[in-house]
């Protein structure tokens, strides 16, 4: 859509600016995006953050050298006064919540009702790398105070551009009319999305997108930011102005990112969800989009289509939203030719010279979601009528403070309101037919009646059952409260699991056949709050840990009525004998990441609750750190802690790294920038340089390497050439030049890769092949086991999880060092498990030392060594199957391409554990002698396996039923003492092992991406990083 700018003058003293009108447009967001976006903020605190930034020169807000894009806000001349902007000098300019990340040089705008912080100039890692956004939204509570729960909400052009700000500029300082604030500058490369990466990695390079991310646009871009003296919703503007000085069109497919942020939950009442939660990797269409928190809550709201239908629609991945104006399916446009796609009046088309814009508001709430609706109603132009529910308990009357109440409508959950202490709560609603429910998933509700609001107010009453409390109690043998998890099984179906249309029940969902999961804290003490019901109770910590009652994983029958509190006292004890080991969880998400709704504090009240002893922080391209977190809960004796990341790019790897050191005044945390500024994205190399150059040693992980460092680069495993072009992604190939038969994006600065991501182990046999392949070419890297969770109910805390020898006596907090774990990672002192536990040993006659799992032994000559597997297993698990593998090679795979390893054991044995393998009652211990000739330098490792139906299930300790499985990382035999040499080299490698993917490809005729390829793109993008 052309458009030519008529120049108005304004009869507000705000500016002269030119006239058009508003154009909604829109992007396709293709959506592929985002399994691998990342980033929100703070630490979890109620306190605003301290900061030791200076404010940025004050030339950087006066008038620009690029001049902004003018627009008309004459609709604004009679707008309220009474608002305010500045550049932020004070703290008390700060909001506090978890993802607050407001500091001193940022720009506040607001009134007496709401704050909305402005990043200032900026370079961080994550969804929205670059400052000029609206970061903090907040409603004053009745202090006047301010909390904030959102991440970050970004301009997003030509599905992977954004606006690097240059200028910021007050136009209206609010004391006469609306405060305004101009952010100006040029379109740049949004390095966290490469989607032309990512389509000819998975479809091939034949595919034609209907935009160019690459490459750099002729415009000049301007958000303004407007609010008046009374609303609680900011008006947000982006114009774009085409600056080319030859004849040469532009056309803009414009939408945002949006970064939910904190532990919120999605609503959309026209979503397929109907209400909270949002649909995977399917696009949803909206009129509005909000996000309820527990103290806060906002809306994102864009300009309804000229047609009165939906004004926008979106795809959510891994709780980033990419969303599109206008557009009823993203994948439909992004199947689009570029000449059909021109065509489309979701686009800017701009010659030169020519301007154009789009506009949306975010609304500020409480908490509630009744705080937003009715604002966004009344920008709708919607007459209002107040209703007035009470919530009341059955035959009392008593009021029920603190309780979800929904407004439903035609089957869809169209607003919800929270009862206050007298168990009421208003709500103004348009007018039409509703019916009230509340919220089942503590006590069964009596009545949801169906009201009509016409222009009167009105009142309605709903009743339900009293409340049923299950008391916990949880000790030791010693009287000693214990965390611990409590999973409350339905023996018939479950009175009250919830829906869409009442919380998000699909995000970190229930596992079948559960009520509720309740992580009980230090003290041992927990109220869960269930509806009148029968009941069986399982209490566990891990499976380090007896399970209450009796290791009986049927749980113990509870039958509770309506008002009944049931006191429980249950009993359980650290059975296996493990010390010197602590087991970790190398891999963990929470809020911090954008993908994970979990609050520290829950975070780490879960891993105590599942027995591990050591958190490590990974969070995407931000270091957490959850020391605070623990020492608030009182638990320093209970959970250690390590600081770490998840370094994520796009599209060639994802790589934890820890200990890392933790900058307090940094955004991320002092996150390595892998898309390095404006410059190419960093190669691998510096990356992992960049990562050891911190404090101590670290540990570099290859995370989910198939769909990630190893498989998007195509490796060739058993050489480490690679086959993947650097330019595809955007990679500075300086000091690492591509040749004939190498593209140089491999290199062995890592230290650790993960072989069980999960709790399923076939995953192990998945990445078999390149870890074999790496052990027997002499590349001696750890294996590890990780969760990699971004849930709490849904995704095991803890499962899977790495046993790591650090020795006796150092294996409690007071003698922890992170920088000793990590050393004895890097050595290979680990054993990988989602359940069992062995100790893996190996010794020969000639010699009484004895060698553990990462220990290099010397054979003096060909001989006998005699491995040992102490397998150790709590008595509600069983194994039955030890196997000895060792020295494989052949399976290296070539140019990315995998399939799982088919393991042939050197030596196995099969058993059934009984009496005899019980000790003192509480845990089996059988210890597997395996006799080998050796000859030959070497390395061994042992799997253990639960195989067959004789296996009881791990559930509900696992939220997944799954067979018990352990590996460890390998004994490496000597032969000779000549030192320890590999299995095969480069020089001395297989013929067949050559890549044939560099020879000259046969070009193919371009096309365009289908339906059923987009869907499973996006299905691949949704799984490819193994996120729990």
């Amino acid at each position: 859509m052309n458009q030519s700018p008529t120049s108005l003058t304004s009869t507000s003293c705000l500016t002269t600016i030119s006239c058009m009108n508003l154009l909604q447009t829109h992007c396709i967001l293709s959506c592929l995006f985002l399994c691998s976006l990342f980033a929100c903020d703070d630490s979890n605190t109620d306190s605003p953050p301290e900061s030791t930034q200076d404010i940025p020169p004050m030339d950087s807000v006066q008038p620009p050298n690029r001049p902004k894009v003018e627009i008309d806000i004459s609709e604004w001349n009679d707008k309220a006064a009474g608002a305010f902007v500045r550049q932020i000098t004070d703290k008390a300019d700060l909001m506090s919540g978890s993802t607050a990340q407001g500091k001193i040089g940022d720009w506040i705008i607001g009134n007496d009702k709401a704050h909305f912080i402005v990043q200032g100039h900026d370079r961080h890692s994550g969804p929205c790398p670059w400052g000029g956004n609206v970061i903090d939204v907040a409603l004053l509570n009745e202090e006047g105070k301010a909390h904030d729960v959102t991440g970050e909400i970004c301009t997003f052009i030509q599905l992977g551009r954004t606006l690097l700000p240059e200028h910021f500029e007050i136009i209206a300082d609010g004391s006469k009319g609306p405060a305004i604030l101009a952010v100006t500058g040029k379109d740049t490369v949004l390095d966290f999305l490469n989607i032309g990466s990512l389509v000819n990695s998975f479809l091939g390079t034949n595919i034609e997108l209907p935009v160019d991310s690459n490459l750099d646009l002729p415009i000049t871009m301007t958000t303004y930011f407007l609010l008046d003296g009374q609303s609680n919703a900011l008006r947000v503007i982006s114009a774009f102005r085409n600056d080319d000085d030859t004849d040469v069109a532009v056309h803009l497919l414009v939408g945002d990112i949006l970064d939910s942020g904190g532990v919120v939950e999605f609503f959309n009442p026209a979503s397929s969800k109907q209400g909270f939660g949002y649909a995977g990797y399917n696009p949803e269409a909206m009129n509005f989009l909000a996000f309820r928190g527990q103290k806060a809550s906002y809306a994102y709201v864009p300009d309804p289509q000229a047609n009165g239908t939906h004004g926008a629609s979106y795809l959510a991945i891994s709780g980033v939203a990419g969303i599109g104006l206008g557009i009823d399916n993203l994948l439909t446009a992004l199947t689009q030719p570029r000449e059909q796609l021109l065509e489309n009046p979701a686009l800017i088309a701009l010659q030169p010279g020519e301007s154009g814009q789009v506009g949306r508001w975010i609304v500020a709430g409480n908490g509630s979601l009744s705080s937003i609706t009715e604002t966004i109603y009344r920008l709708r132009g919607k007459q209002l009528t107040e209703v007035e529910v009470k919530l009341v308990t059955e035959g009392s009357g008593e009021a029920i403070p603190g309780h979800r109440v929904s407004l439903v409508q035609d089957g869809a959950a169209v607003s919800q309101g929270v009862t206050d202490e007298n168990g009421r709560f208003a709500i103004k609603l348009p007018q039409g037919s509703y019916t009230v429910v509340a919220d089942n998933t503590e006590r069964r509700a009596q009545t949801s009646p169906t009201i009509e609001v016409a222009e009167q107010s009105k009142s309605v009453q709903l009743s339900m059952e009293p409340q049923s409390i299950i008391q916990m109690k949880i000790i030791n043998a010693i009287g000693e409260p214990t965390p611990a998890k409590v999973a409350v099984r339905c023996i018939d179906e479950c009175p009250g699991r919830g829906n869409s249309t009442m919380r998000d029940v699909s995000t970190d969902g229930l596992p079948g056949g559960l009520q509720a999961i309740s992580f009980v804290g230090v003290d041992g003490i927990q109220d869960i709050l269930v509806p009148s019901g029968k009941y069986a109770l399982v209490v566990s910590r891990g499976p380090a840990w007896s399970v209450w009652p009796n290791n009986d994983l049927a749980g113990q029958e509870i039958t509770i009525e309506a008002g009944q509190s049931v006191p429980i006292e249950a009993i359980i004890n650290k059975v296996l004998p493990v010390n010197g080991w602590v087991s970790g969880d190398l891999h963990v998400h929470a809020v911090n990441s954008p993908d994970s709704p979990i609050g520290n504090e829950r975070r780490v009240r879960s891993m105590m609750a599942e027995g591990v002893d050591v958190l490590v922080s990974t969070d995407h391209d931000y270091i957490t750190d959850f020391a605070p977190t623990i020492k608030s809960l009182g638990a320093q004796s209970q959970l250690m802690s390590v600081i770490g990341e998840e370094l994520t790019t796009f599209d060639y790897g994802h790589f934890n790294s820890f200990p890392l050191d933790h900058q307090a005044d940094d955004d991320n945390g002092g996150a390595l920038d892998w898309g390095d500024g404006e410059n190419d994205n960093l190669h691998p190399a510096k990356i992992f340089a960049g990562l050891h150059a911190n404090s101590g040693d670290q540990v570099i992980q290859v995370n989910h390497a198939i769909g990630g460092y190893f498989g998007l680069t195509g490796l060739n495993a058993q050489n480490g050439t690679t086959s993947a072009d650097p330019a595809g992604f955007r990679i500075s190939t300086e000091g690492h030049p591509s040749t004939k038969d190498d593209t140089g994006l491999f290199d062995d600065g890592w230290t650790a890769m993960e072989m069980l991501n999960g709790l399923k182990g076939d995953r192990f046999y998945n990445l078999a092949a390149y870890w074999f392949t790496f052990l027997s070419r002499g590349m001696q890297r750890t294996g590890t086991a990780v969760s990699d969770t971004h849930k709490s109910l849904s995704s095991q805390s803890g499962g899977s999880r790495s046993w790591v020898w650090v020795g006796e006596g150092l294996d409690h907090p007071d003698e922890f060092d992170p920088y000793h774990f990590a050393k004895q990672i890097n050595a290979g002192h680990l054993v990988g498990s989602n359940g069992p536990m062995v100790e893996f040993s190996a010794t020969t006659s000639s010699s009484s030392d004895v060698h553990m799992t990462g220990d290099t032994m010397v054979l003096n000559a060909p001989g006998i060594v005699s491995f040992a597997a102490r397998v150790l297993v709590p008595q509600w698990m069983r194994v039955n199957r030890v196997e000895l593998v060792g020295n494989v090679s052949g399976v290296a795979p070539v140019d990315g391409e995998h399939t799982p390893v088919n393991v042939k054991p050197l030596l196995s044995e099969e058993f059934e554990l009984g009496p005899e393998d019980l000790v003192n009652d509480q845990y089996y211990e059988r210890v597997v002698n395996l006799s080998l000739d050796v000859s030959e330098d070497g390395w061994y490792i042992v799997l253990v396996h639960g195989q067959g139906e004789s296996i009881p299930s791990m559930t509900p300790v696992t939220p997944k039923d799954v067979a018990p499985f352990a590996f460890t990382n390998p004994i490496y035999v000597d032969v000779g003492g000549d030192g320890w040499k590999p299995t095969f080299s480069r020089e001395n490698q297989p013929a067949d092992a050559e890549s044939t993917l560099f020879e000259a490809e046969t070009p193919r005729p371009p096309r365009h991406i289908n339906a059923q390829e987009a869907e499973k793109l996006l299905h691949y993008l949704r799984h490819k990083h193994g996120c729990n």
